[in-house]
């Protein structure tokens, strides 16, 4: 991997937490955006660049299986972390719960805000080694009380076995949101009176059957002891929704190519399997993170 870099190659560079370098690639198209900028930088300003950064947005909330609206970037975790907690209004006695495995400017933050507002920062000790998710659970809510405000956990310099557990949480949540996102796409075919053909409500079903087996999977790793799982029932399951998938969409594509499908039903029923075959990555995620590979 060293060779995506422009690295001294006489030095071994382990600070990227800190100050990192770009791939090559990232690189090359940060200074052909740069050279745009110093062409017509008027345009770029007012125009170019506004329209880059969002697509950008609309790109990473589409990942995140979230609005775009809710997607803001920020220059470091830093300054993202200032600007939260400057806009929650803490009152005197309220608690924010954390861990003692904290980035430290991430506790300078926390600390400045609580001193200013009269709140208090908890730093929940978490000991090791870490046995299981429960045995992390266990040892964090002690430090819950009915004073806590909000618990705030980062991924920065925290421990494999947290991350991962921070891993399963954020992909549980993506899944939540896709659901949601595929509520309100059934809502607006119901409102606007759109009917799917009995193939596609049979190939959806199959597809939501596939999912529901993913599930199934999920849950008995998620009972199971960290890094101790075998990854074959989850990988067959998520295999099974990529072909549905790709079996869907060539379907899909040649059935609309002959006019089969009206235009509003034809792009519900692709955002529908679509949608399903994103479950099912967050699925197979939350495996991995259990089996340790996260």
């Amino acid at each position: 991997m060293k060779e995506l870099f422009l690295l001294d190659p006489h030095i071994t560079y382990l600070n990227f937490g800190s100050f990192g370098a770009c791939p090559k690639a990232v690189f090359t198209e940060y200074q052909r955006i740069q050279l745009e900028l110093e062409q017509r930088p008027v345009q770029f300003m007012i125009n170019t660049g506004m329209k880059e950064l969002n697509s950008a947005r609309v790109s990473l909330a589409d990942y995140l299986a979230c609005d775009a609206n809710d997607v803001v970037f920020m220059t470091n975790p830093s300054y993202g972390i200032n600007t939260i907690a400057k806009s929650i209004h803490l009152n005197k006695g309220d608690e924010i719960l954390t861990t003692n495995l904290e980035y430290g400017a991430m506790d300078r933050t926390w600390n400045y805000y609580c001193n200013k507002a009269g709140a208090k920062y908890v730093q929940q000790e978490i000991k090791f080694p870490i046995k299981s998710k429960a045995h992390f659970l266990e040892q964090l809510w002690k430090g819950y009380t009915s004073k806590t405000k909000i618990i705030f956990i980062s991924h920065i310099t925290s421990s494999t076995q947290i991350r991962s557990m921070i891993s399963i949480t954020n992909d549980l949540e993506r899944i939540g949101d896709i659901y949601y996102q595929m509520s309100k796409t059934i809502e607006r075919k119901d409102d606007n009176r759109i009917y799917f053909l009995p193939e596609q409500r049979e190939y959806l079903n199959n597809m939501l059957d596939k999912l529901d087996n993913a599930f199934a999977v999920m849950n008995v790793n998620l009972s199971s002891e960290y890094g101790h799982i075998i990854l074959d029932d989850a990988e067959k399951a998520e295999l099974e929704i990529n072909q549905m998938r790709n079996q869907l969409r060539k379907s899909y594509l040649e059935q609309a190519e002959k006019g089969e499908y009206k235009f509003q039903q034809g792009i519900m029923y692709n955002d529908l399997f679509s949608y399903c075959e994103k479950v099912g990555d967050h699925i197979i995620n939350v495996s991995e993170a259990v089996a340790g590979e996260v």
